[in-house]
């Protein structure tokens, strides 16, 4: 009998809590359910920003991929992706890596016209490679790489004009950088120092002809004319 009680006032205990549970959501089941709805909205908007934002960094990695390697390309379609890809804003390492791939593009294209063939057209290059590399340190000074990458570019270029002291300058200022342990620029201006430090040093030229005896200063008697006889 007192187990029976005691089940039917647990029954009205919980019947009364169901009671209150429908009657809250009676009243703000419509708030509730908006606000979920609210929150899953946010959620898949996020979702689409981020994968958005992942899906533009990859292509322009790609694109930068193309420009630099793609040989089917047009010297002046590949100048014009890295122009493109130097001034977008999504993603920084992306922008200063296209202007030290100018810099290297122009580099190279004066080594190609060379000094003596084509002074003029040599500058303008030398001048470019030189611009896109300054710019790279000017508009991403928090990027110690594209400092030092200018500044390795900055040092050949400075080699092609025969001036090692400035060479040396710029290699010294990729040596000097913190945070750089590892990256291939900096084992690249060591090897440039190396060379520059052979460029440098004295010119020793070996000879393989024998030595002459150096002449010695006769001691003997001056032989005496015939019929005379010495005292």
């Amino acid at each position: 009998m007192k187990a029976k009680r005691r089940h039917e006032l647990q029954e009205n205990v919980l019947s009364a809590e169901l009671a209150q549970v429908v009657g809250f959501f009676r009243q703000r089941g419509t708030p509730i359910l908006v606000g979920v709805l609210v929150a899953a909205l946010i959620a898949v908007v996020a979702a689409y920003a981020y994968g958005s934002v992942r899906d533009k960094k990859l292509k322009l990695q790609s694109d930068l991929e193309k420009a630099m390697a793609d040989n089917s390309l047009t010297p002046e379609e590949r100048v014009g992706t890295l122009e493109r890809l130097a001034g977008q804003g999504d993603d920084k390492g992306i922008a200063y890596r296209a202007l030290i791939a100018l810099g290297d593009e122009y580099a190279k294209r004066a080594l190609v016209t060379g000094r003596k063939e084509d002074p003029a057209q040599w500058q303008a290059y030398m001048d470019s490679a030189g611009g896109y590399y300054n710019r790279a340190m000017k508009e991403h000074p928090q990027e110690p790489l594209a400092a030092a990458w200018a500044h390795y570019g900055l040092g050949k270029l400075a080699e092609s004009r025969d001036d090692l002291a400035a060479a040396k300058t710029e290699y010294q200022a990729v040596l000097a950088a913190k945070d750089l342990a590892g990256q291939p620029v900096v084992s690249q201006a060591e090897l440039a120092m190396k060379e520059l430090e052979g460029l440098a040093g004295p010119v020793r030229m070996a000879s393989t002809a024998p030595a002459e005896p150096e002449t010695q200063p006769s001691t003997m008697p001056a032989p005496q004319p015939e019929g005379r006889k010495r005292p």
